[in-house]
């Protein structure tokens, strides 16, 4: 329980400088307890390039991967990186983990050698990883080949699986993402973005090490009928207070119009123009919420 007095100060996360307005109705005490949270069933993941950062991405992985679960990492060399990149502490814990590591050489960014990796590894989720060592438009080029190459399989094969991947250039990032928004493309400006905020105000490094590891709460987007009552108009203040009832916190929306989904609302507009009067949201069935929670569960 945080008890505030005279002087102390908040941290916001607002989309604007538009004023906030305060409740009149105290805030209920939420639990934020760190609590470690892992998946309840084994996945496969497909990880193509195997850069520096894949040991702690190995390792991270070990925090949510259920036992049985296996991760696939494949290079044109992948053998001579994995052994400079892989430590033995990472195999350890991966191995204790009950998490099984496979190595494949081949060439992901030619179609017939990638649809074969698919059908050997039924990925339920593929993370690219880029190099930066190559010429940022080359290797953005054969990110987005591949990025075609897997959602055509997608499609074709009628399988669902998630897809991240970064990207070097700023332009080749919104490219990528505007063709296709269930993917999740990062740019090299993510990390400089939080350094910038951390910069200007260290208390949030603390935040930003909740939001971003495996321990306390994380992102997550939650089906809007576990919240609220469908097809009936409501304000997101009351929509906020319905997730806080579920000991988490409400930071936007995903709605579905005909049969797309539109982007994410991070922060969505509490009010109309004139800023004093709440606006209505009528929900359905296939809409979402953005939360903060401690695991995934409905």
């Amino acid at each position: 329980t945080a008890i505030f007095e005279e002087g102390d100060s908040l941290i916001v996360v607002k989309e604007n400088d538009s004023h906030l307005r305060a409740s009149k109705t105290p805030a209920r005490e939420i639990n934020l307890t760190p609590h470690s949270f892992a998946v309840e069933e084994k996945v496969n993941v497909l990880i193509i390039g195997a850069q520096p950062i894949i040991a702690p991405t190995l390792a991270e992985y070990a925090n949510y991967l259920h036992s049985g679960s296996t991760v696939y990492v494949v290079d044109i060399d992948v053998n001579a990186a994995a052994e400079s990149m892989i430590p033995a502490e990472t195999s350890s814990l991966l191995e204790e983990k009950g998490i099984k590591v496979v190595l494949k050489s081949i060439d992901a960014s030619r179609m017939q050698q990638l649809t074969r990796l698919l059908n050997e590894c039924k990925p339920d989720c593929v993370l690219i990883l880029a190099d930066e060592t190559q010429n940022p438009e080359i290797e953005d080029e054969r990110i987005i080949r591949m990025l075609l190459y897997l959602r055509e399989y997608r499609a074709h094969e009628g399988i669902d699986f998630s897809i991240t991947s970064e990207m070097l250039l700023t332009q080749d990032k919104e490219l990528a993402a505007a063709t296709e928004p269930d993917d999740f493309i990062i740019g090299r400006q993510l990390s400089a973005l939080l350094m910038a905020q951390i910069a200007k105000d260290r208390a949030l490094a603390s935040l930003f090490d909740i939001l971003l590891s495996s321990e306390g709460f994380e992102v997550y987007m939650k089906p809007a009928l576990r919240y609220v009552p469908l097809g009936q108009p409501i304000d997101l203040v009351s929509a906020g207070e319905a997730v806080a009832d579920k000991d988490e916190v409400f930071i936007g929306m995903r709605r579905k119009i005909g049969d797309s989904y539109l982007q994410a609302e991070i922060n969505p507009s509490k009010y109309v123009s004139d800023m004093q009067t709440l606006r209505q949201y009528v929900f359905g069935e296939d809409d979402y919420f953005v939360v903060l929670a401690e695991d995934n569960r409905l």
